[in-house]
């Protein structure tokens, strides 16, 4: 991702939703105590549990966490530590933060690569998420809890592919997640849409608490 494309993503007043290889994405600014807020609230949410390096996990998610690293270091977005975010059953998820900053404005974009094991206990890079989806998916996690619901197979990725007629709509184990945010009047409005195997979980419009710039 080059930094003309974020600036000219956000004169069309839309946010990509999402990032994957070989693809570009739209971020946004924050400040960098908004940035480790998030994130913070996120795997709280998510009862995620930090480990201090990958390498104490499988050998091919170390080799998965290390190229996603290359390719977005190319844009500029470095690991803050060198560890991740494990949750779901016996930790079959797992992300973590990776962050640009600009130190003359101090003022930082974060997105969150999200990976998963499947039943044949391979590793898998799904997706990269951006700010938005982050601040989305921790308030559908608040709703979904009051629910009752467990939280990971709804909310997480769990496929790489898209919705086709929607791609910013991404599959999880029950069921999928939309999430799309817009400018509006100078400010972010994202909606976002949980569904399950049978019904929607979740649906909410939103004003976005971060700032694009401080």
């Amino acid at each position: 991702m080059k930094r003309r494309t974020f600036v000219r993503t956000l004169g069309l007043g839309t946010f990509a939703l999402s990032w994957q290889p070989g693809t570009s994405a739209a971020t946004a600014l924050f400040s960098p105590f908004s940035v480790w807020r998030q994130i913070q609230l996120f795997q709280q949410k998510l009862s995620a549990h930090w480990r201090s390096t990958v390498r104490v996990a499988a050998e091919d998610l170390h080799t998965l966490v290390e190229a996603t690293n290359c390719e977005l270091a190319e844009s500029g977005f470095f690991p803050d530590g060198k560890g991740v975010y494990f949750t779901g059953t016996a930790g079959n998820f797992c992300f973590y933060p990776v962050i640009w900053q600009h130190k003359a404005s101090n003022t930082s974009e974060m997105l969150v690569p999200v990976f998963h094991r499947d039943n044949t206990g391979q590793w898998k890079h799904q997706r990269t998420l951006n700010s938005f989806q982050v601040e989305a998916l921790t308030l559908a996690a608040a709703a979904l809890q009051e629910k009752g619901l467990p939280l990971y197979p709804h909310l997480l990725p769990a496929s790489k592919f898209a919705v086709a007629e929607q791609p910013q709509r991404f599959l999880t184990q029950e069921g999928s997640v939309f999430i799309s945010t817009n400018m509006k009047g100078g400010k972010a409005i994202t909606t976002c849409e949980v569904k399950g195997r049978e019904s929607v979980y979740y649906q909410e419009k939103f004003e976005s608490r971060h700032t694009l710039c401080h």
